[in-house]
């Protein structure tokens, strides 16, 4: 019980942490320069305005803070800001809608996967659990998710639009927000580090065999 109840802790200190951290990339540093940033700024609040000032300065630092050297020159971050930012309202929330898709069917295919690969170890059945239903259940089918969005850029594209929001900045700002908005900063939650598919990989194995020792062990 001892070492169960370490593991709850664990995951609620991480989801704190989700909710509080700023963006950041576990490989190498952000390559784009703070001339590059104020230069992006200035260029997208004169083409749609002073009123998305706020909006324009989150969405392009957030981006800059993640974008490595391997995405791209300063030149194609400033090019790709220009090209991918919506500032029209409809154009905004239509592309909300095709991300919010999108993801759904993803995140949906790979929580069905993952619940089928666990059914040896989590349902009581004549035959015990093996070796290889452990690995099975110890494989993440979403572990590659976030390199490859990074990589095809939807992930900058989606943090360029949508910003992160800290949980200060939804408590004091949230009051106000319609329906929509709200659901603008959650999406903005989606992508805040660049956590390499080994990680994420070596993290579901560990948390598998922690969930398998608790379920085996006998009071």
């Amino acid at each position: 019980m001892k070492r169960f109840s370490l593991l709850i802790i664990a995951i609620l200190l991480i989801g704190i942490q989700a909710c509080t951290q700023k963006p950041t990339s576990m490989q190498t540093g952000s390559s784009i320069t703070e001339k590059t940033i104020l230069a992006t700024i200035d260029s997208l609040t004169g083409r749609y305005g002073a009123n998305q000032k706020d909006l324009i300065d989150k969405g392009v630092r957030q981006t800059a803070s993640l974008w490595i050297s391997t995405d791209g020159s300063e030149a194609e971050f400033q090019s790709f800001c220009l090209a991918n930012y919506q500032g029209d309202p409809a154009a905004r929330e239509q592309l909300f809608r095709k991300l919010c898709r999108g993801f759904e069917i993803l995140r949906g295919y790979y929580s069905k996967i993952n619940k089928e690969l666990l059914k040896p170890m989590h349902l009581v059945s004549e035959e015990e659990p093996g070796t290889i239903d452990e690995l099975f259940g110890a494989y993440n089918p979403s572990a590659h998710f976030t390199d490859d969005f990074f990589a095809n850029k939807i992930a900058f594209i989606t943090i360029l639009n949508f910003p992160f929001y800290s949980l200060r900045e939804k408590t004091e700002h949230g009051p106000q927000w319609s329906r929509l908005e709200w659901a603008y900063a959650r999406l903005g939650d989606m992508f805040t580090a660049r956590v390499p598919a080994d990680v994420q990989q070596n993290a579901t194995s560990k948390l598998t065999a922690s969930e398998n020792y608790i379920a085996n062990y006998n009071i």
